[in-house]
This record gives structure tokens, sequence and C-alpha cells, in this order.
């Protein structure tokens, strides 16, 4: 969880992620909920770092695979619920995405696939969830 709380590339990793996720975050919030959106950053990010750490890269650090994990559940979601039919299309690119990063052992694509497998768990409403 460290990994995710230390900007190792100083101060222009900083910014872009707070701005990332100043932008990211509030969708995520509305869209999910304060404690799923968490659940989503936590998940991701630690899930990330722990694959960084097995091997894939044990320098660096850094929020922004927390910040894909909410992405690629945002991506999801809207993939399959969204009214807008452009981005319900360009929202499949999101997997497609973190299948490319992770060939390349970049944690950036585990953090949005494990992003987009908490998203298809959010796309089912919980009225369903609690019935079936």
């Amino acid at each position: 969880m460290t990994a995710l709380m230390v900007q190792s590339s100083g101060w222009f990793q900083l910014l872009f992620n707070l701005v990332s996720s100043a932008v990211v975050a509030p969708v995520a919030e509305r869209r999910f909920g304060p404690w799923r959106m968490v659940l989503v950053f936590a998940a991701s990010g630690v899930t990330a770092q722990a694959v960084s750490m097995a091997g894939w890269s044990l320098r660096g650090g850094g929020d922004s695979v927390a910040i894909c994990g909410l992405v690629g559940a945002l991506g999801t979601w809207y993939a399959a619920r969204g009214s807008v039919v452009a981005l319900r299309r360009s929202a499949l690119l999101i997997p497609t995405a973190g299948l490319v990063l992770c060939l390349l052992a970049d944690n950036h694509g585990v953090g949005l696939l494990v992003g987009c497998v908490l998203g298809a768990g959010l796309v089912i409403p919980v009225r369903h969830r609690l019935t079936a």
C-alpha cells in the first residue's frame, strides 16, 4: 500500500496524478458511490503494485495504477450501460489497452484490468444481486 502513496518520479508525477484523480475520481464516485470507488481504487492499486514487486518493476510507485483501475471500472460500466453509443464502443478499448500494457509488463495494465473486472460486478444493479 505504501507504493501507492509515494510518487517516485517527483513533482511532475505528483501533479499529473493529482489532476487525473481530480478528473476521474468524482465521476467514479457519482457512478459507484464513495465506498465502491475506494474499493476499486485500493484493489486495483494494491494488485498492480503487488505484481510490480513480484518482478515487473521493482522501482517506482504512485497511485496512477489505482486511477487506471477507476478508468477500467468506468469503461466497463459505460460499455455495458452507457447511453451514448460512441462512448460505449470506445470504452471497449480499455480492456484491450490493459492487455497490451500487461504484455509490455507495465503495471498500469494490471490496474486497468482489475478495474474492468470490478466494474463488471458493479454493472449489475444491487437489487438484482440480492434477489438472485
